[in-house]
């Protein structure tokens, strides 16, 4: 069971929405954007990456089921 595996510990989370938070500390008057986000990532980028990396997962996942069926 490697880290390309969703129940691995460090596997990162992709389902969760910046939009639905109840908090959002980022967005505070003092807050630093780069003490909440890093890589130069900001909330917009940051949720299309998210979609992307769900979007192309799913498409592994289905190449590995066509691959291998039955498994």
């Amino acid at each position: 069971m490697g880290i390309d595996n969703p129940t691995h510990p460090r596997y990162p989370r992709m389902d969760h929405d910046l939009e639905s938070a109840d908090e959002k500390p980022w967005k505070k008057r003092d807050a630093n954007i780069k003490d909440f986000f890093n890589f130069g990532f900001t909330p917009l980028t940051w949720n299309l990456y998210v979609r992307r990396q769900v979007k192309m997962r799913r498409m592994i996942q289905k190449l590995r089921q066509d691959a291998h069926p039955g498994q």
